[in-house]
């Protein structure tokens, strides 16, 4: 029995990184396996598109059948990526490939997830753009400190929601930027770290007991005591999903072989299997110390709960 009067509130953020977000795939099966209840979700870049997903489902277990099926379809798309991947050529190859058209991505967008029908609260982080839709000005603005800007995607128009979406996950240099009421966005990981896990976003809701944090990176910069009041559990990748050499994260984020997608979902669920855990044994033999605590190690049982 539980001790709690009400179920956990509990916050989902999926950080941006491209083909990495397989990993997403994984960790989100780990979390329906244990049927949790996500009160609201937050994702950069290929977060964004992730978290579109699940926020537009009513179940844990719907989020996943609906994020398998998007990402086999990106698999079969993408077809087959030779194990030797390294020179800068192959980046080009991979940039170029299937999978990264916009018309491509508009179109698994549209035949996997009803916007008009968000369960969730659901915001994204987005660069907001130069006018004249100039890319080397926006990487510049970028590396001397500029913003990417939370959106919350309920509070959008209809015809602005797939639009705000999109524009989070507009790969620099790949994928045209979106506009949003008449404003030019890119992918939301310009704005740095924070940005591109934007935990931010999901304090201005109304207060979660918990929120897991995804990674698509080992060792991000990344720093929770950031949000204090934050109850905060990270999942980080436990192997490196950054290949080596000097094209290494470039070919991680554009590999999108089904052979490497299914690599990471393994992964990805491993890694949540393992924090959860990780995270219930720790809490579970000490006193009652704060009420955060408490909380916490209320809302990670939950998650184990039948």
């Amino acid at each position: 029995m539980k001790n709690s009067t009400r179920a956990a509130r509990i916050g989902l953020v999926l950080a941006g990184g491209g083909a990495r977000g397989a990993y997403q795939v994984g960790v989100m099966e780990y979390l329906a396996e244990v049927d949790i209840s996500l009160a609201a979700v937050a994702g950069t870049s290929i977060g964004a598109l992730n978290g579109a997903v699940v926020a537009a489902q009513g179940s844990p277990d719907a989020a996943v059948e609906h994020l398998v099926n998007v990402w086999d379809e990106v698999g079969r798309t993408a077809g087959h990526a030779d194990s030797g991947l390294g020179a800068v050529s192959d980046v080009v190859k991979l940039a170029r490939g299937p999978v990264l058209h916009p018309e491509f991505i508009d179109g698994v967008l549209d035949r996997h997830v009803d916007l008009a029908q968000l369960c969730l609260p659901f915001w994204v982080a987005a660069f907001p753009g130069v006018p004249d839709d100039n890319w080397f000005a926006d990487i510049v603005r970028s590396v001397t400190g500029a913003q990417s800007e939370w959106i919350k995607v309920n509070d959008l128009a209809m015809a602005q929601r797939k639009e705000a979406v999109l524009a989070s996950a507009a790969l620099p240099f790949i994928v045209p930027g979106r506009r949003v009421d008449d404003r030019l966005y890119r992918d939301g990981a310009l704005g740095g770290v924070y940005a591109n896990a934007p935990l931010g976003s999901l304090m201005a809701e109304s207060p979660l007991d918990l929120i897991l944090v995804t990674h698509l990176q080992r060792g991000v910069l990344w720093d929770a005591s950031r949000y204090p009041t934050a109850t905060v559990l990270e999942i980080r990748p436990s192997e490196a999903l950054v290949s080596p050499g000097v094209t290494g994260n470039a070919i991680s984020l554009l590999d999108f072989s089904a052979r490497r997608l299914n690599e990471l979902r393994e992964l990805g669920y491993r890694d949540a299997e393992r924090t959860i855990t990780t995270a219930r044994v720790l809490l579970g033999p000490f006193p009652r110390r704060r009420e955060a605590q408490d909380v916490m190690l209320e809302a990670v049982r939950e998650l184990d709960s039948p």
